[in-house]
């Protein structure tokens, strides 16, 4: 089985130098010091709009 979307935007943006997650909105987000640079909204999330969605800000 393939690892789920959210597990892989982790790993991918844990790899970055000083990222770390934090938890917003009921949300993962994932920042470098206090800046988010993505964040991940799960289906049954208003934002996710009925799909799993993730932004790169």
């Amino acid at each position: 089985m393939p690892p789920s979307p959210l597990s892989r935007l982790r790993k991918l943006c844990l790899a970055l130098p000083e990222a770390h997650e934090v938890e917003a909105w009921g949300e993962p987000t994932f920042r470098v010091k206090n800046k988010i640079f993505a964040m991940y909204a799960h289906a049954n999330n208003h934002d996710g709009g009925g799909r799993q969605n993730f932004w790169r800000l």
